[in-house]
Protein backbone atom coordinates (compact mmCIF):
# COMPACT_ATOMS: atom_id res chain seq x y z
CA UNK A 1 0.00 0.00 0.00
CA UNK A 2 1.61 3.68 -0.90
CA UNK A 3 1.86 5.97 1.90
CA UNK A 4 1.01 9.03 1.35
CA UNK A 5 2.23 12.73 3.18
CA UNK A 6 -1.18 14.27 3.77
CA UNK A 7 0.03 17.66 4.45
CA UNK A 8 2.20 17.44 1.10
CA UNK A 9 -0.99 16.83 -0.29
CA UNK A 10 -2.99 19.54 0.35
CA UNK A 11 0.05 21.93 -0.04
CA UNK A 12 0.71 21.07 -3.39
CA UNK A 13 -2.86 19.48 -4.92
CA UNK A 14 -5.52 21.90 -4.24
CA UNK A 15 -8.71 21.60 -6.16
CA UNK A 16 -9.19 25.12 -7.25
CA UNK A 17 -11.03 25.76 -10.37
CA UNK A 18 -11.60 29.29 -9.33
CA UNK A 19 -10.03 31.34 -11.97
CA UNK A 20 -12.31 34.28 -12.40
CA UNK A 21 -12.73 35.36 -8.90
CA UNK A 22 -14.90 38.08 -8.13
CA UNK A 23 -13.83 38.25 -4.43
CA UNK A 24 -10.38 37.92 -5.03
CA UNK A 25 -10.22 41.48 -7.36
CA UNK A 26 -11.56 43.27 -4.46
CA UNK A 27 -8.81 44.92 -1.97
CA UNK A 28 -9.09 42.59 1.24
CA UNK A 29 -9.08 45.84 3.56
CA UNK A 30 -12.33 46.60 1.79
CA UNK A 31 -14.05 42.92 1.98
CA UNK A 32 -17.37 42.58 4.20
CA UNK A 33 -19.17 40.06 5.54
CA UNK A 34 -22.27 41.03 2.81
CA UNK A 35 -20.01 40.81 -0.03
CA UNK A 36 -18.32 37.05 1.39
CA UNK A 37 -21.93 35.86 1.89
CA UNK A 38 -22.87 36.92 -1.50
CA UNK A 39 -19.67 35.52 -2.66
CA UNK A 40 -19.38 32.13 -1.57
CA UNK A 41 -23.33 31.63 -2.36
CA UNK A 42 -22.46 31.83 -5.54
CA UNK A 43 -19.38 29.81 -5.38
CA UNK A 44 -18.20 28.50 -3.20
CA UNK A 45 -14.68 28.37 -3.73
CA UNK A 46 -14.48 32.45 -3.16
CA UNK A 47 -14.30 30.76 0.68
CA UNK A 48 -10.43 31.01 -0.21
CA UNK A 49 -10.52 34.25 -0.69
CA UNK A 50 -12.45 35.69 2.65
CA UNK A 51 -10.42 37.61 5.22
CA UNK A 52 -9.52 35.83 8.42
CA UNK A 53 -11.34 37.99 10.41
CA UNK A 54 -14.50 37.25 8.53
CA UNK A 55 -13.67 33.49 8.44
CA UNK A 56 -17.15 32.01 10.43
CA UNK A 57 -18.72 28.36 10.44
CA UNK A 58 -22.35 29.92 8.88
CA UNK A 59 -20.18 31.31 5.97
CA UNK A 60 -18.35 27.87 6.00
CA UNK A 61 -21.16 26.11 5.92
CA UNK A 62 -22.79 27.95 3.01
CA UNK A 63 -20.05 27.53 0.55
CA UNK A 64 -19.26 23.85 0.94
CA UNK A 65 -23.31 23.72 0.90
CA UNK A 66 -22.64 25.54 -2.65
CA UNK A 67 -19.59 23.80 -3.41
CA UNK A 68 -17.82 20.75 -1.75
CA UNK A 69 -14.79 21.45 -3.02
CA UNK A 70 -14.51 24.45 -0.14
CA UNK A 71 -14.05 21.93 2.49
CA UNK A 72 -9.88 22.59 1.81
CA UNK A 73 -10.28 26.18 2.42
CA UNK A 74 -11.75 25.80 5.75
CA UNK A 75 -10.38 26.15 9.26
CA UNK A 76 -10.03 22.74 10.80
CA UNK A 77 -11.30 24.02 14.11
CA UNK A 78 -14.57 24.88 12.17
CA UNK A 79 -15.51 21.53 10.65
CA UNK A 80 -18.26 19.70 12.17
CA UNK A 81 -19.43 16.03 10.58
CA UNK A 82 -22.67 18.09 8.70
CA UNK A 83 -20.05 20.09 6.73
CA UNK A 84 -17.53 16.91 5.79
CA UNK A 85 -20.82 14.96 4.90
CA UNK A 86 -21.95 17.73 2.33
CA UNK A 87 -18.19 17.83 1.18
CA UNK A 88 -17.73 14.12 0.80
CA UNK A 89 -21.25 13.76 -0.84
CA UNK A 90 -20.10 15.97 -3.32
CA UNK A 91 -16.83 15.11 -3.74
CA UNK A 92 -14.92 11.88 -1.85
CA UNK A 93 -11.41 13.45 -2.75
CA UNK A 94 -12.44 16.02 0.19
CA UNK A 95 -12.07 13.08 2.84
CA UNK A 96 -8.78 14.26 2.84
CA UNK A 97 -9.65 17.03 4.54
CA UNK A 98 -11.77 16.23 7.14
CA UNK A 99 -10.36 16.15 10.53
CA UNK A 100 -9.62 12.78 12.64
CA UNK A 101 -11.67 14.38 15.43
CA UNK A 102 -14.65 14.86 12.32
CA UNK A 103 -13.86 11.33 10.71
CA UNK A 104 -16.67 8.73 10.96
CA UNK A 105 -17.12 5.50 9.35
CA UNK A 106 -20.41 7.18 7.77
CA UNK A 107 -17.98 9.88 6.18
CA UNK A 108 -15.75 7.22 4.65
CA UNK A 109 -18.64 5.16 3.36
CA UNK A 110 -20.00 8.53 1.57
CA UNK A 111 -16.47 9.23 0.41
CA UNK A 112 -15.48 6.18 -1.20
CA UNK A 113 -19.25 5.47 -2.75
CA UNK A 114 -18.13 8.79 -4.84
CA UNK A 115 -14.57 8.22 -5.73
CA UNK A 116 -13.04 4.87 -4.74
CA UNK A 117 -9.63 6.62 -4.31
CA UNK A 118 -10.77 8.77 -1.42
CA UNK A 119 -10.26 4.80 0.54
CA UNK A 120 -6.28 6.56 0.58
CA UNK A 121 -7.54 9.13 2.95
CA UNK A 122 -9.87 6.22 5.55
CA UNK A 123 -8.30 5.46 8.83
CA UNK A 124 -7.00 1.84 9.50
CA UNK A 125 -8.76 1.24 11.99
CA UNK A 126 -11.71 1.86 9.80
CA UNK A 127 -10.54 -0.66 7.05
CA UNK A 128 -13.34 -3.34 6.71
CA UNK A 129 -14.65 -6.01 3.62
CA UNK A 130 -17.83 -3.16 3.06
CA UNK A 131 -15.64 -0.57 2.59
CA UNK A 132 -13.07 -1.98 0.26
CA UNK A 133 -15.85 -3.29 -1.75
CA UNK A 134 -17.59 -0.47 -2.06
CA UNK A 135 -14.19 1.44 -2.98
CA UNK A 136 -13.05 -0.86 -5.71
CA UNK A 137 -16.03 -1.59 -7.36
CA UNK A 138 -16.66 2.59 -8.04
CA UNK A 139 -12.59 2.00 -9.02
CA UNK A 140 -11.20 -0.95 -9.69
CA UNK A 141 -7.69 0.81 -9.53
CA UNK A 142 -8.15 1.55 -5.92
CA UNK A 143 -7.26 -1.71 -4.66
CA UNK A 144 -3.37 -0.44 -4.93
CA UNK A 145 -4.39 1.19 -1.47
CA UNK A 146 -5.52 -1.51 0.18
CA UNK A 147 -2.76 -3.21 2.06
CA UNK A 148 -1.71 -6.62 0.44
CA UNK A 149 -2.54 -8.85 3.43
CA UNK A 150 -6.36 -7.34 3.02
CA UNK A 151 -6.90 -7.95 -0.62
CA UNK A 152 -9.11 -11.38 -1.30
CA UNK A 153 -9.41 -13.05 -4.19
CA UNK A 154 -13.27 -11.81 -4.07
CA UNK A 155 -11.62 -8.14 -3.99
CA UNK A 156 -9.01 -8.96 -6.96
CA UNK A 157 -12.28 -10.12 -9.13
CA UNK A 158 -13.92 -6.82 -8.87
CA UNK A 159 -11.26 -4.99 -9.65
CA UNK A 160 -10.25 -7.56 -12.99
CA UNK A 161 -14.05 -7.66 -14.32
CA UNK A 162 -13.49 -3.62 -14.54
CA UNK A 163 -10.66 -3.29 -15.40
CA UNK A 164 -7.62 -5.80 -15.84
CA UNK A 165 -4.99 -3.41 -15.56
CA UNK A 166 -5.59 -3.63 -11.78
CA UNK A 167 -3.59 -6.59 -11.71
CA UNK A 168 -0.06 -4.93 -10.55
CA UNK A 169 -1.88 -4.08 -7.57
CA UNK A 170 -2.96 -7.77 -6.75
CA UNK A 171 -0.31 -9.86 -5.13
CA UNK A 172 0.95 -12.67 -7.35
CA UNK A 173 -0.24 -15.33 -5.33
CA UNK A 174 -4.10 -14.07 -5.44
CA UNK A 175 -3.44 -14.09 -9.11
CA UNK A 176 -2.30 -17.89 -8.85
CA UNK A 177 -5.38 -18.91 -6.98
CA UNK A 178 -7.88 -17.24 -9.29
CA UNK A 179 -6.31 -19.11 -12.27
CA UNK A 180 -6.22 -22.32 -10.34
CA UNK A 181 -9.78 -22.24 -9.59
CA UNK A 182 -10.58 -21.16 -13.82
CA UNK A 183 -7.87 -20.26 -16.62
CA UNK A 184 -9.71 -17.95 -18.00
CA UNK A 185 -8.60 -15.40 -15.23
CA UNK A 186 -5.47 -15.98 -17.40
CA UNK A 187 -6.26 -14.51 -20.20
CA UNK A 188 -8.19 -11.62 -18.71
CA UNK A 189 -4.52 -10.13 -17.26
CA UNK A 190 -2.55 -8.38 -19.54
CA UNK A 191 0.02 -10.28 -20.95
CA UNK A 192 3.11 -7.88 -19.63
CA UNK A 193 1.71 -9.34 -16.15
CA UNK A 194 1.75 -12.88 -16.72
CA UNK A 195 4.74 -14.72 -15.18
CA UNK A 196 6.19 -17.55 -15.20
CA UNK A 197 4.52 -19.23 -12.40
CA UNK A 198 0.98 -18.27 -13.74
CA UNK A 199 1.66 -20.16 -17.36
CA UNK A 200 3.02 -23.52 -15.19
CA UNK A 201 -0.52 -23.33 -13.22
CA UNK A 202 -2.47 -22.93 -17.02
CA UNK A 203 -0.25 -25.85 -18.41
CA UNK A 204 -0.35 -28.33 -15.43
CA UNK A 205 -4.62 -27.58 -15.54
CA UNK A 206 -4.51 -28.05 -19.93
CA UNK A 207 -2.01 -31.40 -19.59
CA UNK A 208 -4.34 -32.42 -16.13
CA UNK A 209 -1.06 -32.53 -14.38
CA UNK A 210 -1.14 -32.26 -10.58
Amino acid sequence: MNKYNLSEFKKYNKYDINTNSVLGQINIGQRTMMMCLRAVSCDGLELKYVPNNLMKVMLCRIAVDQNGLALQYVPNDMIDYNMSRSAVSQSGQMLAYVPSNVMTYDIAHIAVSNCGNALMYVPEYMYCDELFNIAVSQNPLSINHIPTKMITPSLAKIALRKNSDACHCIPENILIQLIDEDIKWYDIIPKLYQTHNMTVVVLKKLLNLP
